[in-house]
């Protein structure tokens, strides 16, 4: 897999990472609120609680300081059970990591709190450092069968679920709604596709569909959710997967 880095328009991140523009709520270190979602189940964790799943100690060799640093916090799959974790910051940007990626939410650094908040470390053997988003503010369970696969010539791979799609509306949206829809052009700008990709493809359980990847961008209709992803202007419903190729 090609380093996911999370792109959305105007708000640009550290390590090239581009995230949706914040939520509508904020939190202090001292008042920092991790939301965990599992289908309809969502529950608040404060870092206190979060320390009570057990830390563990996770050293990752940083080349440019040659030495090994050492990360202390919980592994998310403490927290829950699904194929892929959608990690979703306090100001948008968005990760998802296969459960069986070795990884931890990460409290401290060397022994010194990461800005009072919360910060994803995976494996280097996972991707790059683009990973590593901070600000955690929710943390999503999905299966893959139930979740819109964004893939293909994409700089991040993507699971979609109902509720994920609410991300261009802020942290509150996503807790507060099942389902939402945006627009399929902030979706795939989401992917980040590659320069040199020039198509679509939608596959349903009935076959695909592929499209010019320029005329959807043009024509940029809405993709949502009712009982499946659907992609009515198009005339698509059905959708598991949206492969970006070509090129």
């Amino acid at each position: 897999m090609r380093k996911i880095v999370a792109f959305l328009i105007l708000t640009v991140f550290v390590c090239g990472c581009l995230g949706s523009g914040p939520g509508t709520t904020s939190s202090s270190g001292d008042t920092w609120t991790l939301y965990v979602i599992s289908g309809s189940n969502v529950k608040e964790l404060s870092l206190e609680e979060l320390k009570e799943f057990g830390l563990v100690d996770m050293p990752v060799p940083d080349l440019a300081l040659e030495k090994t640093v050492h990360w202390k916090g919980v592994p998310p799959q403490k927290l829950g059970k699904g194929d892929v974790i959608n990690f979703i910051s306090e100001n948008g940007e968005i990760v998802s990591v296969p459960s069986n990626v070795s990884m931890v939410l990460a409290l401290y650094r060397d022994g010194e709190p990461v800005n009072g908040t919360v910060r994803l470390i995976t494996s280097l053997s996972f991707g790059c450092k683009c990973h590593w988003i901070d600000m955690i503010r929710v943390i999503e369970f999905l299966n893959e069968s139930s979740a819109l696969h964004i893939h293909g010539k994409v700089e991040n791979e993507l699971y979609i679920s109902p509720r994920t799609l609410g991300i261009f509306r802020g942290i509150d949206y996503i807790v507060k709604h099942e389902k939402s829809r945006a627009s399929l052009k902030d979706v795939l700008n989401i992917a980040n596709p590659w320069p040199e990709a020039k198509e679509v493809t939608f596959i349903t359980s009935r076959g695909e569909k592929t499209f010019r990847l320029a005329d959807i961008i043009e024509k940029n209709p809405t993709v949502e959710f009712d009982g499946s992803f659907c992609v009515l202007e198009l005339g698509i419903c059905g959708v598991k997967e949206i492969k970006i190729g070509g090129g």
